[in-house]
């Protein structure tokens, strides 16, 4: 299993059988999948309808003294940790 984690700045669109979202800053992608009749959505109200089916999880205790990963952009800057959760 492979996880790719990536700035949101650099993602324009995010599609989910549940609906499309458009970064902001593409209005000419938004105006190209509106005019083609796309299930467009802001994506606070995705996440809204996602966590009324699903529920809202709970945020994971972690232990900060103890980094499990690291996460490296492509032109190596690092990015984020993964911290080892404490019931785990």
């Amino acid at each position: 299993m492979q996880t790719i984690v990536t700035p949101g700045e650099t993602v324009d669109a995010l599609v989910t059988e549940r609906g499309i979202c458009i970064h902001p800053q593409r209005e000419d992608l938004l105006e190209a999948a509106l005019k083609a009749g796309l299930p467009v959505k802001e994506i606070g109200r995705l996440k809204e309808e996602v966590e009324k089916i699903t529920g809202r999880p709970e945020t994971p205790e972690v232990d900060r003294d103890h980094i499990v990963a690291l996460v490296e952009y492509r032109d190596g800057t690092l990015i984020d940790c993964v911290y080892k959760t404490r019931n785990a």
